[in-house]
């Protein structure tokens, strides 16, 4: 009988040591995986604010909210982040798929040119180009669900700090602008042949 106790303690110790080592490994990345690559330009007043309360250097007001306003803005961050993960896990095959057509048009050109068939150049191009639009449509689509996610968590944000005495005063960002998604290949980048 007590062997067998002592067993199921044992068991149970294990089995409550390996939840709490997945947690805590499960818990590093979360935090460590922010991306927040241009969060300053997109709430610059957020962003200011957050800087502030982390340096302890909040007004006499707001200072005994330091806590609350620590997490508006994490929470914020997180919000941001997850938003701009998404868009750029939705981007960016987009963008190499696009890549990948501007070369294949190239060289279509590029073979055309060698073999002096300027209409197989100029239907390289018209292929191309169609082939891009709606790739374009799909970023496009992307930037306003990230743009929606970002007017969410600003308003979230403001509406939390607002609460907060002397929060009242303090005037809000206004609503994010375009989400811009680099190196998007245009038109302009096919060849002309």
């Amino acid at each position: 009988m007590r062997s067998a106790l002592r067993m199921l303690r044992t068991r149970l110790t294990l089995a409550i040591a390996t939840c709490a080592a997945v947690l805590l490994v499960a818990a590093v990345p979360a935090g460590a995986a922010q991306n927040l690559t241009g969060f300053p330009a997109t709430f610059p007043k957020a962003a200011a604010l957050c800087a502030k309360a982390g340096k302890g250097k909040l007004g006499k007001k707001l200072a005994p909210s330091k806590g609350k306003v620590l997490a508006a803005c994490a929470k914020l961050r997180q919000s941001y982040s997850d938003a701009l993960t998404t868009l750029l896990a939705t981007t960016d095959p987009l963008r190499l798929q696009m890549k990948a057509i501007v070369k294949a048009q190239r060289d279509a050109c590029l073979l055309a040119r060698r073999n002096r068939d300027r209409l197989g150049c100029r239907n390289a191009q018209l292929d191309a180009r169609a082939k891009l639009a709606p790739l374009r449509g799909q970023i496009v689509a992307a930037q306003k669900v990230a743009r929606t996610s970002y007017e969410q968590a600003r308003r979230t944000f403001w509406a939390t700090v607002r609460k907060l005495r002397g929060g009242a005063g303090l005037s809000p960002d206004a609503p994010p602008g375009e989400t811009p998604v680099a190196d998007v290949p245009q038109d302009s980048d096919l060849d002309q042949g």
